[in-house]
């Protein structure tokens, strides 16, 4: 399987590197940061990856199946000229042993590693090892603007590259029929976000001919809209994945201007959809509005009343709508947050630290 030590390419005059992943392609940092844009990768390159999700053990238990991957990880990275350590924070001392094996570290995350969402109690130990990780790193690549400021405390060669989608040639067809479908799509544990605007999103449903569509991995998802009659909700799969969101008219994404929000690399669902050429509701998350044009290719809405304007409008406004959309797809393009344009810049920074 792609993620499990799969070696792309033999020629020994390559820059071999090892990718260590917090994941495998159902992850979507890891399909999105690495997977993916590897595939782009030139021929000089000689890829192999490691995943911790692959070698991750219930029944040995977290400290034992740490500490057997470790170990993984320190045979993995034998004469690689670049270990790719993606989204794991790791000790220091193991970071410096991985480099006594190899060439260069490089340290990727996308997430607020040294804070916590709201529903999960405060994580220290991964904070210290974040920093550790950063600091015995060659380079640090980050997601958005805030994690490299953080990053940069600790080391002096940080790359800001968000996080990119594949292009697509066709983009969604708005539906032919009356009703308007508003879509939301993510992980569970963030449609407790649909309470923020539940409001306006109530009145939205029962004023105008729409339905909203969850897709999401988990059935029964828990939603503060769960027993709507207008809702409806799809089971997320990869291979499903873009029909679901071409299925969508609207895409919805409330969140809290918090922390670990400000903290994402790429809000990778919002620009999946606007790549698709769905328009855009979104919440005012600053990282969010360096990378689209607010009022022009996202609608950002915060209050009760903006949130139902932003909404009338796209339902009711076909044209608008379609416009919106067509406008969305266009920033993803105008701002490169294709793939490909990943996969370029990722391969410039790691040529440069093969040579430096």
């Amino acid at each position: 399987m792609l993620w499990e030590s799969v070696s792309m390419s033999k020629d020994i005059d390559n820059i071999s590197i090892g990718f260590i992943l917090v994941g495998d392609e159902t992850t979507a940092s890891t399909r999105h940061r690495i997977l993916e844009p590897t595939k782009y990768f030139g021929d000089k390159f000689e890829i192999e990856f490691l995943s911790f999700r692959a070698h991750r053990s219930d029944f040995l238990g977290r400290s034992l199946s740490n500490i057997i991957f470790s170990i993984k990880m320190v045979l993995f990275s034998f004469n690689k000229d670049i270990i790719y350590v993606q989204k794991i924070p790791l000790p220091g001392y193991l970071v410096k042993t991985l480099s006594l094996v190899c060439g260069e570290i490089v340290f990727d995350f996308d997430d607020a590693l040294y804070t916590s969402p709201e529903w999960e109690d405060d994580r220290p130990s991964r904070r210290s090892r974040l920093k550790q990780s950063i600091d015995a790193s060659s380079i640090v690549i980050t997601g958005n603007p805030n994690l490299s400021n953080f990053a940069r405390q600790y080391n002096d060669h940080v790359y800001t590259i968000p996080t990119s989608v594949p292009k697509e040639e066709q983009v969604a067809v708005q539906n032919s029929s009356t009703q308007v479908t508003i879509g939301w799509i993510g992980g569970p544990g963030n449609l407790r976000y649909l309470e923020l605007i539940k409001e306006p999103l109530e009145s939205i449903l029962e004023d105008f001919d729409c339905e909203l569509k969850i897709v999401t991995g988990e059935e029964p998802p828990v939603t503060p809209l769960k027993n709507h009659q207008k809702v409806r909700y799809a089971t997320w799969s990869l291979q499903d994945e873009q029909e679901l969101i071409k299925s969508f008219d609207i895409m919805i994404r409330p969140m809290p201007d918090t922390e670990w929000i400000n903290g994402k690399g790429g809000y990778t669902s919002v620009i999946r959809c606007m790549s698709l050429g769905v328009p855009v509701v979104a919440s005012p998350i600053e990282p969010l509005s360096e990378i689209t044009s607010p009022g022009k290719s996202i609608l950002f809405s915060e209050t009760p009343n903006e949130w139902y304007d932003a909404l009338e409008r796209l339902i009711c406004d076909d044209d608008f709508r379609k416009q919106s959309g067509l406008k969305a797809r266009h920033e993803v393009d105008t701002q490169g947050l294709w793939t490909e344009d990943y996969a370029r810049e990722i391969q410039e920074i790691l040529e440069c630290l093969h040579t430096q």
